[in-house]
């Protein structure tokens, strides 16, 4: 009986190496997951913060843009941005290029550009300039855009 007690104390005095080795594993794995999930959330609202700088950035060649040209772009969009005026008249005040290439979101979509038409009230920019978000779907909660949606009934 003595032996018996000695042998089951010699058996159960602590971990083995290969639970030991197992459950550093486990906690790795978990670790692993846990700053993969983390750096996704990161990236996601850095990728929105990029598009948000994006716009404004669009929005201020526009307006370097209006003050050469008396005027913002039409129909061609930020295409106007980027090449000179075939009118000699235009072509004259044109300070251009004010942007190199189409700008595009962090999602590979190229932005949108749409001239509106402002009430007397209104203080907004005669534009729109925006981004169609991670869904890449357009009119979306979230697109990122230089315009607010708060419509007052």
């Amino acid at each position: 009986m003595v032996r018996k007690n000695r042998r089951q104390r010699r058996n159960s005095r602590g971990f083995t190496l290969v639970e030991i080795l197992l459950v550093i594993g486990i906690i790795v794995v978990l670790g692993g997951a846990i700053g993969i999930a983390a750096f996704r959330r990161a990236q996601a609202g850095a990728n929105k913060k990029t598009a948000g700088l994006l716009v404004n950035t669009v929005c201020k060649q526009i307006e370097l843009f209006h003050a050469d040209m008396n005027r913002y772009p039409e129909d061609d969009g930020l295409n106007e941005l980027r090449k000179k005026p075939e009118d000699e008249k235009e072509a004259k005040k044109w300070n251009g290029p004010y942007l190199e290439n189409q700008p595009v979101d962090p999602w590979g979509q190229e932005l949108k550009y749409e001239k509106v038409e402002l009430t007397e009230d209104e203080t907004d920019k005669p534009y729109h300039v925006w981004s169609t978000g991670p869904d890449k779907e357009d009119g979306t909660d979230d697109d990122i855009k230089n315009w607010s949606d708060t419509d007052e009934d």
